[in-house]
């Protein structure tokens, strides 16, 4: 009598195949060197790339390997895929840094490629975060007592400096790829989906906008909605407070039952974050805090799997 295998069975050894291709990265992709070298390349002339490497060597202690004298060499160096990733992205905080302090281009051409670089990285989707706040730039607010507050121009030597920092480790990469395996096919697209569309929202910044919060609350709401509406347990005119009580209530968070306060507040959070902002079509003026986008990423596809994984595990 032969065997047959359910449709959703994966053997061990081809759950490497099933994993959707990774689009979030820790690290400076190929696409996103070439795209870095082609609006570095627009910005900078020889003698900045040259005061610049003075000062990396100044600093570091090491020459860079790549000919001072020509453009094209320092491009081949920004775009290497083979190239040390840690050197370029130092580089490029010099160079940046170089730029301001002492360079030829406008304020205008120096936002438009603060701007530009950090597009890249967001559309990119790399977990790296262009250091000071975009706020900052081309202009920061200087203490004072009244009404009118100060500006002054932003200078790398007397504020904080160009860098590059981590916005967050390979957790937030494998919490991803592991909810988009565990929802391919169509019984949770309506609840991958929302997601989705929070991460395509994401790279479109910055500005980093509501939008993002509203769709990973859709996602949640979509998902536990559902399943309170299969199980019989609840109709789908419900808030998201009563689909979380009652998801406990059925033992779906046990033993971790103070994850129902936690994701509570967390959905108050993102319900309030959506709110603040007011009117959709001004979603565009009001910026949330990159890192706390990332957050927000995280912490949703992680508990979306872990529900996923709970209720398939009791009640499918």
């Amino acid at each position: 009598m032969t065997w047959r295998f359910g449709e959703d069975y994966v053997p061990f050894e081809k759950k490497g195949e099933a994993m959707p291709e990774q689009r979030i990265h820790n690290d400076l992709t190929e696409s996103a060197q070439k795209k870095l070298a082609y609006t570095i390349d627009d910005a900078v002339s020889v003698d900045e790339i040259k005061r610049a490497h003075r000062r990396y060597i100044g600093r570091i202690g090491e020459e860079l390997q790549f000919n001072k004298e020509s453009k094209l060499s320092f491009i081949s160096f920004i775009e290497n895929p083979k190239g040390d990733k840690e050197k370029i992205l130092t580089f490029i905080e010099f160079l940046l840094n170089t730029l301001w302090l002492d360079g030829s281009l406008s304020k205008d051409e120096l936002t438009n490629l603060d701007r530009d670089i950090r597009r890249i990285l967001a559309e990119e989707q790399i977990l790296l975060e262009l250091r000071p706040p975009r706020k900052m730039i081309p202009q920061v607010e200087k203490e004072a007592s009244g009404s009118i507050i100060p500006t002054e121009d932003y200078d790398p030597s007397k504020h904080e400096p160009y860098q590059f920092e981590e916005l967050a480790d390979n957790t937030v990469i494998e919490a991803d790829q592991e909810f988009r395996a565990l929802t391919l096919g169509e019984r949770w697209e309506h609840v991958q989906k929302p997601y989705n569309e929070a991460w395509e929202f994401y790279r479109r910044g910055p500005p980093f906008t509501a939008q993002i919060p509203e769709k990973l609350y859709n996602s949640v709401e979509a998902l536990i909605q559902s399943i309170c509406v299969e199980q019989g347990w609840e109709n789908e005119n419900q808030t998201v407070g009563t689909y979380l009580d009652r998801l406990n209530q059925e033992g779906l968070f046990e033993p971790n039952q103070s994850i129902v306060g936690e994701w509570q507040q967390i959905m108050r959070g993102l319900r309030v974050g959506i709110q603040k902002t007011g009117d959709r079509k001004n979603w565009h003026n009001n910026e949330i805090d990159q890192n706390y986008c990332i957050l927000l990423l995280h912490q949703t596809s992680a508990f979306l799997t872990f529900v996923i994984k709970q209720y398939e595990n009791q009640f499918d």
